[in-house]
């Protein structure tokens, strides 16, 4: 349903074409396409040209959708839906499992410095910006940027860095989040709609715990067998991250 209801209202969007959908929202049928993900192509020029398109979209996307919220507000209002989250868990995770994921976040929390009455920009977000989600049609190069069921609103800068830091995949995720924070890497900057040209420690562990809430977000299954072990490996990395600063 939410990703029926965000391509349905922007249709710019570079998606594969939706055919039928379920009026009771248990399903929908697109077009089928015949196209290899970013991680797949081996040209350089191709991968660029398709990111520079997906790019567009989402900055279209961004300026369609800018709130700008109070970040008190904002911060409370993650940690405690982040809060709610954790103690919904599966049982396979138990109450030391629990806290070890608290105390991240009450670190990430904690060290979020607000200034006054800073705002924070939000726009409505892809969710998982990852190299897989971006097809390419290798005859006719069109790009198509799927799997939107993520999308919710979110800070202006999380899907950029949730691209460049390959969150996704979070060993290492300590190096590339400092690699960020002491712009050793700008290849995000796309993202922009103001003038910032810097992110700060507080914006990064707001992302961080947007990040934090995804992944939990993604375990919402009474039944789970087994634990999430790039769940346990993001904690690491970001428990190392906050250390090493």
């Amino acid at each position: 349903t939410n990703e029926v209801n965000l391509r349905k209202g922007n249709t710019f969007l570079s998606t594969p074409k939706l055919l039928n959908i379920d009026p009771d929202g248990l399903w929908f049928e697109e077009e089928q396409i015949s196209a290899l993900p970013l991680n797949r192509i081996a040209s350089q020029d191709v991968k660029t040209q398709a990111l520079l398109e997906v790019q567009s979209d989402l900055s279209t996307l961004y300026s369609k959708s800018l709130d700008k919220v109070k970040m008190k507000s904002y911060l409370q209002a993650s940690f405690e839906y982040c809060c709610c989250q954790i103690e919904k868990l599966s049982n396979i995770y138990n109450r030391k499992d629990k806290e070890k994921i608290k105390d991240t976040l009450t670190l990430l929390n904690e060290n979020v410095i607000i200034m006054g009455d800073n705002e924070i920009e939000l726009v409505q977000s892809h969710g998982d910006l990852q190299s897989s989600n971006i097809l390419v049609n290798i005859s006719n190069k069109k790009v198509y940027l799927i799997d939107w069921e993520y999308s919710k609103k979110r800070s202006i800068f999380y899907d950029a860095l949730v691209f460049e830091t390959n969150a996704r995949s979070p060993k290492g995720f300590a190096d590339r989040l400092k690699a960020i924070l002491y712009e050793e890497n700008s290849s995000w900057y796309w993202y922009k709609l103001s003038k910032d040209t810097k992110i700060s420690k507080s914006q990064l562990n707001i992302f961080l715990i947007e990040d934090l809430i995804v992944r939990l977000d993604e375990l919402k299954i009474v039944n789970l067998i087994n634990k999430d072990d790039g769940l346990s490996i993001w904690l690491d990395e970001v428990n190392k991250y906050m250390t090493d600063l």
